[in-house]
């Protein structure tokens, strides 16, 4: 009997296989539509007790053709031919389909997302060293993720991470695993086969629609038996109502970065992640503009689209324009540029992420486990009651960010930097030079969702920083000169602008770029970047619960993990906001004034 490699997923939906297949097929043309497979009456299987299959021979024309067909005028018809197909199996204790080609796009909304790696976490445990090869996902930070491959295999336990999310494991699957808990009899001397979990699964090794039977049913019997969270997130199902609210929030948020792109609020545009021949953004239905990175797609959003509509519009705008990727055969990638926004929000205590056009969420046990860890390597790790006198307090409610740190311009040895950039980073709000040390501090009010953001600036900060002594003395030399270039004549009858006035002062202590430098390089070992925050009265870091944000909370556990890269210091600052009450550790937390909120 013949056999074959499978490309398996778990439906999770209601819908009749038609009108999955019939939603597909909508609009699109005669070629492009997957169509019915008559089955044979006398196919009978112990396991499978319907199956239906649907194929499709789609054309195209490679880019090559269309160039070469300009030298020549012989050259014909030149077609490619893509087939792909769906094939749906209903067992008695779920349904599944293996599909083929671009048969995965038929159920992008109808599958278990989690597929790949609840099966896995059945199938191995977890100091099993049986990964070649992982794709992961950051939750935070400024590394967004990345590809692995080892040379000594590994297991899920060296690989976890409290920032990280599996989006593909590389197993080498024993064969005394396959047999035992998939059926497969192994009939060489192989020791193992390549396994693929995802939001799919694929076993390297062909089966017969036998043996595919017999593979199906045993993961129907392993998906019953408990498992362990490789990732700690769930996905959203797309007709939960609470999409809407998260949709309404991430439209604020998208108006708010495109009006300011130098301002990161928590939402971010990603192109693809994989270099294709070219790259376009479709506004409208022919209007195609080449992009390169995410500047370019903002200055085409800023150029093409009006933001004062209502949000229930703007979102139906967004998930209209498209990117899309092509490449040399012809065949076209084309994404809403909804599943290209990457975003934070915490909502009704929950942490909720946008990737890939799908909302996430970060499970119960996971905040618990984040809770635990933020005690261990933040409030065990570093001083809770650090100081740092040149700091002002911050007991006006209503005063600014910018207004607070300027409020320090005329402190001696403190300089006020903020707004001032280098390739769109702040290196810091406030400079502050002692006689031994040198701080950077960066400051924030609060511990919300935006946390993340002074977390990113300040391990962004300390990369640029590092580069500028260690590989790029460029960087410092033209960061100065972007502090230098802030000084401004005021106009007539007006006052100098604050940024002038400290930009001035600045020059006034470094009156070339070279005492700048030398300072910095002199200070290398002395330098300590300060995360300086305006907390509420309930927030203490002895009870992680009260701070309710956990991406506020990963930001933090990955900024304390990244800075251990570099020669820096790294300190928390709590900025005063009361001067009355200031509660610094565990003897001045309070249970019953202030309630403890759940932090999901």
């Amino acid at each position: 009997m013949s056999a074959s490699n499978y490309t398996i997923y778990q439906l999770k939906t209601d819908k009749c296989w038609q009108e999955i297949i019939d939603e597909f097929n909508e609009d699109k043309e005669e070629d492009k539509q997957f169509r019915t497979k008559n089955n044979k009456s006398d196919v009978n299987f112990p396991n499978i007790k319907e199956y239906r299959l649907y194929t499709r021979a789609a054309e195209t024309e490679p880019a090559w053709a269309k160039a070469l067909n300009e030298l020549v005028d012989d050259l014909g018809a030149v077609d490619n031919i893509n087939n792909s197909y769906v094939l749906f199996l209903e067992l008695q204790e779920g349904s599944f389909v293996a599909t083929g080609g671009h048969g995965y796009s038929v159920i992008e909304n109808d599958k278990n997302f989690d597929f790949g790696m609840e099966l896995l976490s059945r199938l191995i445990k977890r100091n099993d060293s049986v990964i070649k090869k992982i794709n992961d996902r950051h939750l935070v930070g400024n590394v967004v993720g990345g590809n692995y491959l080892y040379h000594q295999k590994v297991s899920v336990d060296t690989e976890k991470g409290f920032n990280k999310y599996f989006s593909e494991i590389y197993t080498a699957l024993p064969s005394k695993t396959i047999e035992a808990k998939l059926g497969i009899k192994i009939k060489t001397k192989k020791e193992d086969f390549r396994f693929l979990a995802k939001d799919s699964i694929k076993l390297s090794k062909s089966l017969t629609l036998r043996e595919l039977d017999i593979f199906l049913n045993n993961i129907s019997q392993l998906l019953k038996e408990e498992g362990y969270a490789i990732n700690p997130i769930y996905q959203i199902n797309k007709k939960d109502p609470l999409n809407k609210e998260l949709d309404k929030r991430l439209m604020k948020m998208l108006i708010a970065y495109l009006e300011d792109p130098h301002r990161d609020n928590g939402v971010k545009i990603v192109p693809f992640y994989n270099v294709f021949d070219l790259h376009y953004i479709q506004i409208g239905e022919s209007n195609r503009l080449n992009y390169q990175n995410e500047k370019d797609i903002i200055r085409h959003l800023q150029g093409n689209i009006s933001f004062d509509k209502e949000i229930s519009d703007l979102l139906s705008i967004i998930n209209e324009i498209k990117l899309i990727a092509t490449v040399e055969d012809g065949e076209e990638i084309v994404r809403t540029l909804y599943s290209h926004l990457e975003a934070h929000v915490l909502h009704e205590d929950r942490t909720y992420w946008l990737r890939d056009g799908v909302w996430l969420y970060l499970e119960r046990e996971f905040v618990k486990e984040i809770n635990s860890k933020f005690l261990t390597n933040i409030t065990n790790v570093y001083n809770q009651e650090f100081k740092l006198e040149d700091i002002n307090d911050w007991t006006d409610e209503d005063e600014k960010e910018g207004d607070f740190n300027f409020g320090h311009n005329e402190l001696p040895d403190v300089y006020v930097l903020d707004k001032i950039l280098y390739e769109n980073i702040e290196i810091c709000d406030l400079l502050v030079k002692k006689e031994e040390e040198l701080f950077f501090v960066h400051v924030k009010d609060g511990l919300g969702g935006d946390t993340r953001v002074l977390a990113n600036q300040i391990e962004t900060s300390m990369r640029m920083l590092y580069e500028g002594i260690h590989v790029n003395g460029q960087i410092l030399e033209d960061y100065y000169n972007n502090i230098i270039q802030k000084i401004k004549k005021p106009e007539v009858n007006k006052e100098e602008s604050t940024l002038s006035l400290a930009a001035r002062k600045f020059k006034v202590d470094f009156p070339d770029k070279d005492s700048f430098i030398d300072l910095i390089r002199k200070m290398e070992k002395n330098i300590i970047f300060v995360f300086a925050y305006r907390p509420l009265d309930r927030h203490n870091f002895f009870n992680p619960e009260t701070i309710k944000s956990t991406p506020a909370k990963l930001s933090m556990l990955n900024l304390a993990e990244v800075r251990n890269e570099f020669n820096f210091g790294l300190e928390f600052l709590k900025v005063r906001r009361n001067t009355d009450v200031f509660r610094v550790g565990k003897a001045d937390y309070y249970n019953e004034a202030v309630p403890v909120l759940p932090s999901f």
